[in-house]
């Protein structure tokens, strides 16, 4: 566990049906740091969110593991306290924000219900915070009558009235155009430093964890398998599923009309998960070694990666 971490967590399993759908994962967040939870669609990353904030679906159970907020074990608390925590010491902005946001009710009241007591000038200052350009006009519209960019600022400023130590974004530009986009990265990092929060960023875009994050951790079908400093990692990835990732994104270098570079196969559906590597299947590097679990190691630097062929890597 990191000195300053906001949000540690330890070997977190989570179980659906009879298979580890997420095993042994180990994340924490420093206050006023940005760690990017990446992968493919599939990989797990949501759910581990939702684990976090003792919101998993009913099918889905917690079966191992810490989730540690500013020191406090709430993996196994009971949902009166989780209530209590939600929103206040740990909240989420989703990736659809027209969607989380009530149709019915005026933005300034949805935002609080996430602090009641709240006044209104209280929630004006804390729109006008998340660059809402007439905050008190704002606060009284409701969500279709703003952009999808305000809409997203509206979500950003609900997550953060009560000032919560940990801020989880489940891909939170994903309905936006590329400069609202810009907008909403550079405001996450903004509020991440002066707030000293720390933020956990899931998503599949690379470039949006190149100019948001400070480390990164990559999941591949319910484990992490490696974790690095953010330039750490595009620099010199050490697991071939990273390695493939960064390859595949497109580059301005590239020749017009060439063919996108992609990761063959799929991410393994629920049941195909085996007790070896889960990326084998898929790996360039695999071999005989590969039907036993790689361990995640230090590989120096900071630099975690789980891979027995860590060497063979360029």
């Amino acid at each position: 566990m990191m000195p300053s971490a906001a949000l540690d967590v330890t070997n977190l399993c989570i179980t659906i049906g009879e298979t580890e759908v997420v095993q042994n994962a180990n994340l924490a967040v420093g206050r006023g740091e940005v760690l990017a939870l990446v992968g493919e669609s599939g990989s797990g990353k949501s759910l581990t969110a939702l684990a976090l904030l003792g919101l998993l679906p009913r099918a889905a159970r917690l079966t191992g593991g810490r989730i540690r907020l500013e020191g406090e074990d709430i993996a196994r608390l009971p949902e009166r306290r989780m209530r209590a925590l939600r929103g206040r010491r740990i909240s989420m902005i989703f990736q659809e924000p027209t969607a989380a946001l009530d149709p019915l009710a005026p933005v300034g009241r949805q935002i609080a219900e996430a602090l009641p007591g709240a006044s209104p000038a209280h929630i004006v200052a804390m729109l006008a915070e998340v660059g809402i350009a007439d905050p008190g006009a704002s606060a009284r519209q409701y969500p279709f009558e703003l952009s999808g960019g305000m809409c997203q600022r509206a979500m950003i400023a609900s997550a953060l009235i009560a000032g919560p130590a940990v801020l989880i974004a489940d891909e939170p530009t994903t309905a936006l155009d590329v400069t609202i986009q810009a907008q909403i990265l550079d405001l996450l990092r903004k509020l991440a430093h002066e707030r000293q929060a720390g933020i956990l960023l899931i998503t599949h875009d690379l470039g949006v964890v190149a100019d948001i994050a400070d480390r990164v951790s990559v999941m591949y079908a319910g484990r992490i398998v490696e974790t690095a400093p953010v330039w750490e990692l595009f620099a010199r990835p050490r697991h071939p599923y990273t390695a493939l990732l960064l390859a595949s994104i497109p580059r301005l270098s590239d020749t017009p009309k060439a063919q996108l570079r992609a990761i063959d196969g799929n991410v393994p559906s629920l049941t195909e998960l085996g007790p070896g590597c889960r990326f084998a299947p898929r790996c360039p590097l695999a071999g005989e070694r590969c039907v036993i679990a790689p361990p995640l190691e230090d590989r120096g630097g900071n630099h975690l990666s789980a891979c027995w062929h860590v060497d063979r890597l360029p």
